[in-house]
């Protein structure tokens, strides 16, 4: 490692530390405070006196501690690269303040080696999310329990329509029976709806290997009976963890429609974008029809939907469209854009 290729701890940097707003430490080899300035004293409340020639693991929240000398390690061994860390510091009072920081590596007069940390309040960011997180897991529970006596109710009321309809000989009375089914059948699917709908965006985005979901997702088709080609080695996407029930949902949708003999699907890397191709040999999407299976309610089944499968994609600004030519197959483009897919 070359200390040419780091910034020096000079009178300069002492300087921008004395400067600095929010975070700004620089500590020696074993992690003792060499400087802190006066925006780091005022966010977490010691004075440098207090804080400097003190080992600054004590003032780490213990569950980021370890992941702290993780990052400084990183940072002495790739002097190049952004290492970056949600770090929780106990301030003077004795609460927790997380800042959003920067790890970095630079050099003394002498060429001993210090580490930086230069981080920015996001406590109030924190508490909101885990807030949010909070209320959509009491919402979450209220729904689950009101769908589930919903749906427990019109299994009984199914029950009683059927013994009606044996029961009845009257045949207007038969009609009002079967309309009867059928509006209770399009609310069971509603509520089937709101189960799909209610996790969309409950968990964080991640890098999903895309081989390993399709792989999966095809290996939920009740009895897969068309064969599956999918050239995408080594593709992560960063996406909503529902992105197998899209793939499920594409795949599902080829083996019911479609008439298919076999799905192939594809990854173009174009620079600015990323495309994944699914396409089949079935019987395609009649041209009018196009724009229509992205809407809430069309298509023949209650399970997620294409309209569910474009929200799940738009989280994280993935596009779907379908082009493919009637009568020669469906052809479903998922545009990726630039810093949210990776080839490894």
């Amino acid at each position: 490692m070359s200390t040419s290729d780091a910034p020096k701890i000079d009178d300069y940097a002492i300087q921008l530390c004395n400067r600095a707003a929010g975070l700004l430490v620089i500590l020696d080899r074993e992690r003792k405070v060499l400087v802190f300035g006066p925006g780091t004293s005022a966010s977490l409340g010691y004075s440098a006196e207090e804080i400097e020639g003190e080992i600054f693991d004590r003032y780490v929240a213990s569950e980021n501690l370890e992941e702290l000398i993780e990052k400084i390690h990183k940072a002495e061994s790739d002097l190049k690269s952004a290492h970056y860390m949600d770090l929780g510091i106990i301030i003077k009072d004795g609460q927790t303040k997380i800042f959003q920081t920067l790890v970095f590596t630079l050099f003394g007069p002498g060429g001993e080696v210090h580490f930086g940390l230069r981080g920015q309040d996001i406590t109030r960011y924190v508490d909101l999310h885990r807030s949010v997180e909070l209320m959509n897991k009491k919402l979450s529970i209220l729904g689950t329990a009101t769908r589930h006596d919903v749906l427990n109710s019109l299994t009984g009321l199914f029950g009683y329509l059927e013994l009606a309809e044996c029961k009845s000989k009257e045949d207007q009375i038969k009609k009002y029976i079967q309309k009867a089914k059928i509006s209770a059948e399009t609310i069971k699917k509603q509520f089937e709806f709101t189960r799909d709908y209610q996790e969309l965006g409950s968990k964080r985005p991640s890098w999903i290997d895309v081989g390993e979901s399709i792989r999966s997702a095809y290996a939920s088709i009740s009895e897969p009976r068309i064969k599956i080609d999918a050239d995408v080695s080594g593709l992560r996407v960063f996406a909503d963890p529902m992105i197998e029930k899209v793939f499920f949902n594409l795949i599902d949708n080829v083996h019911r429609h479609s008439g298919a003999n076999i799905i192939k699907v594809r990854f173009e890397d174009k620079g600015q974008e990323g495309v994944l191709l699914f396409e089949d040999d079935g019987k395609g999407i009649p041209a009018e029809e196009k724009d229509l299976i992205f809407t809430r309610g069309y298509g023949r089944n209650s399970g997620l939907g294409l309209y569910l499968v474009r929200e799940v994609l738009d989280i994280t600004g993935i596009s779907i469209k379908e082009n493919g030519e009637p009568g020669k197959g469906a052809r479903f483009v998922i545009t990726v854009p630039k810093g949210k897919y990776e080839v490894k």
